[in-house]
């Protein structure tokens, strides 16, 4: 049985849910961590204390980086902004509250994160 820990607050759809049933088995474990985490040696740490098999990760790139840096290949769940109707879930981040909007998503499908590349120019 393979065990499945999700960083996020966000919690899982039915349709990733089903995905990774889809992928890992029936009998998989997902388990949702909600708690913020302070870097990303706090999430090795929590992963590697509960003796996960796969991560499912919603973090800013630059913590997906060192993860990856460090050997890690997270799950990342791909998913395309869509209409209200067609809608899985709704987001409102600060500057859609401010506005009073909000952005509709449905999720596609899992990615395996294998790198990030952060690439810089100078300012002239």
């Amino acid at each position: 049985m393979k065990r499945i820990l999700w960083v996020s607050k966000n919690t899982p759809l039915p349709s990733q849910i089903s995905y990774l049933k889809g992928v890992f088995g029936e009998d998989c474990e997902i388990t949702q961590d909600t708690n913020p985490f302070s870097s990303a040696y706090d999430i090795v740490r929590r992963f590697e204390k509960g003796s996960y098999d796969e991560i499912v990760l919603i973090a800013p790139i630059s913590v997906c980086r060192i993860l990856t840096d460090m050997g890690y290949r997270p799950l990342w769940s791909e998913m395309k902004r869509v209409k209200p109707s067609d809608s899985e879930v709704e987001s409102r981040g600060s500057l859609d509250r401010i506005k009073g909007t909000s952005r509709h998503y449905q999720f596609i499908k899992f990615k395996r994160l294998e790198a990030v590349d952060l690439i810089f120019s100078e300012l002239e």
